[in-house]
């Protein structure tokens, strides 16, 4: 009995409608036989902009398709599939192109003051000022109201923690994962998980 082996993967993007091949929707492994069939063998006709293909109707469509076969998948038992028509290719990658720019420096300059705010409103909440005068007179031994001394090394200390933190700026060096990796992994699955369902809901 000749084996076939599936691994749907969670998301596929393609650029026009057309039939959808179990390549483009899975990582497979079959006899050699049988794989370039199998590879281009079509799983939906491909003529809505947003599809869902279920593992149990791929198992179901190769069983009747190819004879004396077992059929084994792994990992997801769902595929979204979304068709990116664009009639207007080159005008509509100057409008995205430049939408991203926009969304870009707005989001920096609410990122940027909104950080600003916050962490201005903190100190003022536990008194930073006082803490920092009293620090200052607890190490030099006299009072004053000009604690640069501390202020501006524990100000870098701030900027340089978040960046730590967030690693944005260590990206080309580090192959580790920051948090926001993290949660934009777990958002982009429940939004796929969502959109799964909600397409779902209209058939």
């Amino acid at each position: 009995m000749r084996q076939i082996y599936l691994s749907l993967k969670e998301h596929v993007e393609m650029n026009k409608l057309r039939p959808i091949l179990l390549q483009d929707i899975a990582n497979v492994y079959a006899d050699p036989k049988i794989a370039s069939e199998v590879l281009r063998f079509p799983v939906d006709k491909g003529e809505s902009k947003e599809v869902v293909i279920d593992v149990i109707n791929v198992v179901k469509m190769l069983k009747e398709e190819f004879n004396n076969v077992e059929i084994f998948f792994t990992q997801n038992d769902k595929t979204l599939v979304l068709f990116k028509i664009d009639t207007n290719l080159k005008k509509n990658q100057i409008k995205n192109k430049m939408m991203v720019a926009v969304e870009l420096v707005f989001s920096i300059l609410v990122i940027f003051f909104g950080t600003g705010v916050a962490i201005m409103t903190f100190h003022n909440d536990v008194s930073m000022s006082s803490t920092q005068k009293r620090i200052y007179e607890l190490v030099m031994g006299v009072g004053t109201d000009k604690t640069y001394l501390i202020s501006i090394p524990y100000s870098i200390g701030v900027f340089l923690g978040v960046i730590y933190f967030f690693k944005e700026f260590n990206r080309s060096t580090s192959s580790k994962l920051t948090p926001i990796d993290v949660e934009m992994d777990k958002y982009i699955k429940d939004l796929d998980t969502s959109h799964i369902k909600n397409i779902e809901g209209k058939a």
